[in-house]
């Protein structure tokens, strides 16, 4: 292995337990399970997850020590203004597409093989619906991820479709016929279409909205499958794809417009200290006061 490829193989490693980590930020990892998960060495699990800590990417749990996503990604993501503002946006909508069809309302992102969700108004039984603020899933694994994977090309799509039933076989045994029929459904209708395929008694619909042409997110309800009658349903998904609209030109304006460039803040030299800035301010009192005492001289007072 050549030392290029050996720091590359260091960032991706790097990388895979991060995403782990977020995919589990409620819960955590024991060390064994992390890295076996991950498929990376224990011991160079650890030295990387010693790393990450120290930078404050990943933190480690007092009660009981399983290792969990650290501050500093969240500092890192403050930046991404962009998101951060249509994500605010998107509240109202979801707001009001989950009391207009009595159901709860999602925005997903995509990540990659994942769906992560951004937003949620609306509350269900943890046990019916584990889909918060911040998790990670494989898209199959969803109605929005379903959205999101009709839009690829076909062999695109089959080929994330594969790794996405692996990692999730992992978790489970048998899940691979239950998201091909959700995933066949979903191409049949045009949008995310789960009923009863991934929770029994639960249903949900998606519809992808999209940046540069590409599908970049999804917005979904989700509601026990008795709540959406035939009318009940016809109504909700014009509701849904109403939302979806408004969200599709949110995001247009949002991440389309030119951004104007930041003013830059004064040059500061590194090795400045601010005892050495207040020095030079008092040595240039100093000097003007010494020549507008000087005779002859005449000066103007600053407004």
């Amino acid at each position: 292995m050549t030392a290029a490829r050996g720091g590359t193989q260091s960032i991706e490693r790097s990388i895979k337990l991060m995403r782990a980590l977020a995919a589990r930020a409620r819960f955590g990892w024991r060390l064994s399970d992390l890295a076996r998960h991950c498929d990376i060495d224990k011991g160079t699990a650890r030295r990387i997850l010693t790393c990450l800590v120290r930078e404050r990417l990943a933190e480690r749990s007092p009660a009981d020590q399983r290792y969990l996503p650290g501050p500093l990604l969240f500092e890192l993501g403050l930046a991404l203004t962009d998101f951060d503002e249509f994500k605010m946006a998107a509240y109202p909508l979801l707001d009001q597409l989950s009391s207009q069809t009595n159901a709860v309302g999602f925005l997903c992102l995509r990540s990659g093989d994942d769906l992560v969700c951004a937003a949620r108004i609306g509350e269900v039984p943890d046990h019916a619906f584990t889909l918060n603020l911040g998790t990670r899933r494989p898209l199959a694994g969803s109605s929005g991820g379903a959205a999101l994977l009709i839009t690829l090309p076909a062999e695109e799509r089959q080929a994330l479709f594969e790794r996405n039933c692996l990692a999730l076989t992992q978790q489970a045994t048998s899940v691979h016929p239950s998201l091909e029929r959700l995933l066949n459904q979903s191409l049949e209708m045009g949008m995310g279409y789960n009923e009863g395929r991934l929770v029994p008694g639960w249903n949900s619909y998606a519809i992808a909205l999209f940046q540069k042409q590409e599908a970049f997110a999804s917005v979904m309800i989700c509601a026990p499958a008795g709540h959406f009658t035939h009318a009940r349903l016809e109504n909700s998904l014009a509701v849904l794809k109403r939302t979806a609209q408004r969200l599709q030109d949110i995001s247009e304006t949002v991440f389309g417009r030119q951004r104007r460039p930041e003013p830059c803040p004064p040059f500061i030299p590194a090795r400045v200290t601010p005892e050495r800035l207040l020095d030079n301010l008092h040595e240039r009192r100093e000097r003007r006061k010494a020549t507008s005492s000087a005779p002859g001289t005449q000066h103007t007072v600053p407004q």
